[in-house]
């Protein structure tokens, strides 16, 4: 796995949030790197180590939530996460009642 420094994961299936993200992680200085779904991210994560990563809730068929498993399933308690969603407040405050219950470090949420 590649080095964790400044290494920015985006995961979000709409092009103009990954867009945007990316460029305010770019304008931050981080090295972004983009994944348009569940799968592109499971990928991505399996083969290289990222310092953060920002989370969109609704991916299509799959979810963050999901996601936030596999994060912990491969042990990568480290990676802070960004949570980002349009859901409602129950909904973000239950993703990270499960992040915490997987020893995840939310780092925030953006609604």
């Amino acid at each position: 796995m590649s080095a964790t420094r400044n290494r920015l994961l985006v995961v979000d299936d709409d092009l103009v949030q990954r867009v945007l993200i990316s460029k305010i992680g770019a304008k931050l200085g981080y090295d972004t790197v983009v994944a348009p779904s569940f799968e592109a991210a499971t990928e991505l994560l399996a083969r290289e180590a990222f310092e953060i990563m920002a989370l969109d809730l609704s991916l299509g068929e799959r979810d963050g939530v999901e996601l936030l498993r596999f994060v912990a399933e491969r042990n990568l308690q480290a990676m802070s996460i960004v949570i980002i969603s349009g859901c409602d407040d129950r909904i973000m405050k239950a993703t990270r009642r499960v992040a915490s219950g997987l020893k995840l470090s939310i780092g925030g949420c953006l609604t």
